[in-house]
């Protein structure tokens, strides 16, 4: 079960404190805009601090998704 769960979920590691994820699990809201992260793609960060991908883009902590994400989306 758990190489079923990583194979349809992509992760991407950005550095050693950032980190794409999917969070099929956790009750985690973004940071910056306190939208319920529940089944969708998260930048977790140092410190808690967890943002969706539009936020992480517009407060420049990542400059685009990354293509192995964008293809897991679809």
């Amino acid at each position: 079960m758990r190489e079923l769960y990583k194979r349809k979920h992509a992760s991407y590691r950005i550095t050693n404190h950032k980190k794409i994820f999917f969070n099929a699990t956790k009750d985690i809201v973004c940071f910056n805009c306190k939208r319920d992260l529940l089944e969708e793609y998260v930048l977790s960060a140092p410190n808690g601090k967890y943002r969706c991908l539009d936020c992480a883009i517009k407060t420049s902590l990542i400059d685009k998704i990354p293509d192995k994400i964008t293809k897991a989306m679809n």
